[in-house]
């Protein structure tokens, strides 16, 4: 019997896994430093330092969780499969 799954949510995106599996990428998910992106014009601004691409440590850390998936709900490892179901669904309109 396989290990019941979970899903890991990080930000605004979810991943299923197993349950062990979620809980070592939460432990260590949560000790990264969260960035974003600036791009600092060199010609505008020559004063500044670094220039460029810089990436800088936000004030908000990330939100991580972890759930388990509910007994009521399945998960199906193809990306495909809703665009599939819709078009049988036309299909049998017709």
């Amino acid at each position: 019997m396989s290990e019941r799954k979970a899903i890991l949510k990080v930000g605004y995106t979810q991943f299923v896994t197993d349950v062990s599996v979620a809980l070592v990428l939460e432990e260590h998910l949560s000790k990264l430093t969260q960035i974003t992106t600036h791009y600092i014009d060199p010609d505008d601004h020559p004063d500044v330092e670094p220039s460029g691409l810089v990436l800088c440590a936000t004030e908000t850390p990330v939100s991580i969780d972890v759930e388990l998936v509910s007994k009521r709900e399945k998960f199906v490892d193809d990306p495909q499969w809703y665009s599939a179901f819709l078009a049988q669904s036309k299909e049998n309109e017709a």
